[in-house]
C-alpha cells in the first residue's frame, strides 16, 4: 500500500523512504505519468514462483480503470513490481 499511496498522492516514481523497510517500485504507468485517483487491494494472486502477488483495482484520472497484479520481492528494500514490469525485468 505504501507505493500506491505515494502514487495516489502525486509523488514521483522513486523509492518510498517514508516507511521501514523502504520500498522500491517499478510501475511503467506511474513512471509514464498516469495519475492514480484510487486503488483497492482485492486479495492475493497466484504465480509460478515463491513471490507474493496481489490483485489491485486501479482507478485513474479521467475515469480509466484496470485490474492489475503486483509482485512483491525482497525484504530490505522491498520491491513492488506491476506484473508487466516484473516480466520485463526478469526476462520472462
Amino acid at each position: 500500500g505504501a507505493a500506491l499511496d505515494a502514487w495516489r498522492q502525486g509523488k514521483p516514481h522513486q523509492r518510498v523512504e517514508t516507511v521501514t523497510p523502504q520500498v522500491e517500485v517499478l510501475d511503467s504507468g506511474w513512471k509514464e505519468g498516469k495519475q492514480l485517483e484510487s486503488y483497492q487491494i482485492l486479495g492475493p494472486a497466484s504465480g509460478d514462483d515463491q513471490n507474493k502477488r496481489f490483485r489491485v483495482k486501479l482507478e485513474f484520472a479521467g475515469g480509466a480503470a484496470e485490474e492489475a497484479v503486483y509482485v512483491v520481492v525482497g525484504k530490505e528494500p522491498i520491491w513492488v513490481f506491476h506484473s508487466r514490469d516484473y516480466q520485463q525485468a526478469s526476462g520472462m
